[in-house]
């Protein structure tokens, strides 16, 4: 089974720098029988003659959101979700594609809440990988100052992955059939001896080290492989911006610590 992450969809600027023709000296016969301050006037700005791929350094700001089995109730919605970070460092191979190269931090979770069964978890994330990037310039014969760009690559998924299973004073969570969470089990005759719970959202519980489907100490470093595509705006040769949406496809079936090989309703 193949879980499936949605992100980074945010917004990208990203700077770059260019090479400029050498100037050549200006030849002062051009201006013989004028007056010898019509040289002055001359704009003698460099001109790009060829421009010399640099590389391009960027950073953006955008969003995870956790498309497994336990997923927050706003997966449908791809502007919500926990913040991440994106650097980015890009270099041109020829005028359609680039080779682009990511670090992304940030966090991810998931929280489910059915009648007797609640699943939550919080992780941090940590990706680096490459990917591979065109802009559609074949299609495109005079591009303006919006350009798309499709990219695909390979990258490495890290995670730690904890759940919110006690509160501050380290009393268990329970949830009963009326939706409420006790700390003790629904069992009949016992709902005057519980205590109605709140969640403090603080993710004490290492779901590894919990080792609930005895999997023992699983691998929490994935590979991943990513599909982009974006919009990008270029404002001058030397600065653009770019916003677009990232699926990252992961094969690791615990990030959630739901998987085929649970036990139960867990399962």
């Amino acid at each position: 089974m193949i879980k499936k992450i949605s992100g980074i969809i945010g917004c990208f600027v990203i700077f770059q720098s260019v090479s400029l023709a050498q100037n050549e000296p200006v030849d002062s016969t051009l201006f013989s029988g004028k007056s010898p301050y019509e040289y002055i006037l001359l704009d003698t700005t460099p001109q790009p003659e060829k421009l010399v791929y640099k590389p391009v350094i960027g950073m953006g700001r955008g969003f995870f959101t956790f498309l497994g089995d336990v997923r927050d109730n706003y997966y449908a919605h791809p502007t919500i979700g926990r913040g991440a970070w994106n650097f980015t460092l890009l270099r041109t191979i020829n005028r359609y594609f680039d080779l682009r190269f990511n670090v992304i931090y940030g966090k991810m979770s998931g929280n489910v809440q059915q009648r007797t069964q609640f699943y939550n978890f919080q992780t941090d994330v940590l990706i680096g990988g490459a990917m591979l990037q065109y802009n559609f310039r074949h299609l495109i014969k005079k591009p303006g100052y919006i350009i798309p760009n499709f990219s695909v690559g390979i990258e490495s998924f890290e995670f730690n992955s904890k759940a919110d299973m006690y509160d501050a004073k380290g009393r268990k969570y329970y949830t009963w059939k009326d939706g409420t969470i006790r700390d003790k089990p629904e069992h009949l005759g016992n709902e005057l001896n519980t205590i109605i719970l709140h969640r403090d959202y603080v993710y004490e519980t290492d779901l590894r080290e919990l080792n609930l489907d005895g999997l023992g100490k699983y691998p929490q470093v994935a590979i991943a492989f990513p599909i982009d595509f974006a919009l990008e705006y270029r404002f001058s040769h030397r600065m653009k911006a770019k916003v677009g949406c990232t699926y990252h496809l992961t094969f690791n079936n615990n990030i959630d610590n739901v998987s085929e090989q649970s036990s139960g309703n867990r399962k």
